[in-house]
């Protein structure tokens, strides 16, 4: 198989073959999370949060 025949056939075939299976977006959107985003913290977050806003008013103040 020469160079053309071979770019031929990859406009022909997708490389990675056929698809397993097609999803819809019902199905796209339960798996990547749709609607249901909710933010969420962690303590650690929480902690540095208070350690900075101390910071800022101990140089306010003093």
């Amino acid at each position: 198989m020469n160079r053309k025949a071979a770019l031929r056939s990859l406009d022909m075939e997708n490389p990675a073959g056929s698809p397993l299976v097609e999803l819809g977006d019902n199905e796209l959107m339960r798996i990547h999370g749709g609607a249901d985003v909710q933010p969420e913290t962690t303590p650690v977050c929480g902690f540095f949060v208070g350690v900075g806003i101390g910071v800022i008013l101990s140089v306010v103040k003093c």
